[in-house]
C-alpha cells in the first residue's frame, strides 16, 4: 500500500483516488473542460486472476492498470475500489468503449481458451461548479464506497445520481463541521 496505491495494480486506493481526481476535476471545471467519471466494474476478475499463475496474473493486473490510467486525466487519474470494482476520471473526448473492449481482450489474451470477462462501463459527467474540490472528493467517496457495496445502486444508478449523493455527503460533513465548530454538541460518556 506504497502511497495509497493497490498492491496488485498499483492504481491509487479510493481515499487518495478521490483526492487526487477532486483536485484535477475542479482545476478542469474552473477551465471550462467537460469531466466525466466512469465506474468499471469485472465482476469476475477474482476468480479469473486465481486461476491464472502468479506472474501471469500480476501482469494482467498491471496491463489492465495501464489501460484504465492511458483513459485518465494526467495518466493517473484510476483508482481500485474493492476487488472488482474500478473508476477512471477522463475528459469527454475519451472512448470509453474502446477502453472497455480493449480490458475484455487483455483478460482473453491471459485466458488459457481465449475467452474475457464480462466487463461493465458506466460514466456520468462531473459538471457540478458549485462544489468545491473537499466537496467532489466526498461525492466521489462517497459513491465509491455505494459502489464497493453494490446494494441496492447499479452503476448506472450510481453514476446518474453522483451529483445527488455528492450532494447528500458535502451536507452531512458540512453539519458535522459546524456542530464541532459552534460547540452545539454535548459529550456524554456513557458507564459500561
Amino acid at each position: 500500500d506504497a502511497e495509497g496505491r493497490d498492491d496488485e495494480s498499483g492504481l491509487l486506493l479510493a481515499n487518495r483516488f478521490a483526492q487526487s481526481a477532486a483536485g484535477r476535476v475542479k482545476s478542469m471545471q474552473d477551465a471550462g473542460e467537460d469531466v466525466k467519471l466512469t465506474l468499471v466494474n469485472m465482476p469476475q476478475l477474482d476468480d479469473f486472476v486465481d486461476q491464472l499463475d502468479d506472474q501471469a496474473g500480476k501482469e494482467l493486473m498491471e496491463k489492465l492498470a495501464t489501460r484504465m490510467q492511458a483513459s485518465s486525466v494526467g495518466g493517473d487519474t484510476a483508482g481500485r475500489m474493492g476487488d472488482t470494482g474500478f473508476g477512471v476520471i477522463h475528459d469527454a473526448m475519451t472512448d470509453i468503449e474502446a477502453m472497455q473492449q480493449q480490458l475484455v481482450e487483455l483478460t482473453a489474451q491471459a485466458s488459457s481458451d481465449g475467452v474475457g470477462i464480462d466487463i461493465d462501463a458506466a460514466t456520468t459527467d462531473i459538471a457540478d461548479q458549485e462544489l468545491s474540490s473537499d466537496d467532489i472528493a466526498t461525492g466521489l467517496l462517497f459513491t465509491m464506497n455505494k459502489f464497493r457495496e453494490s446494494g441496492d445502486f447499479t452503476m448506472d444508478t450510481l453514476c446518474n445520481s453522483l451529483h445527488t449523493l455528492a450532494g447528500e455527503a458535502s451536507k452531512y460533513v458540512n453539519v458535522f463541521n459546524e456542530a464541532i465548530e459552534k460547540d452545539k454538541f454535548n459529550i456524554v460518556f456513557q458507564p459500561i
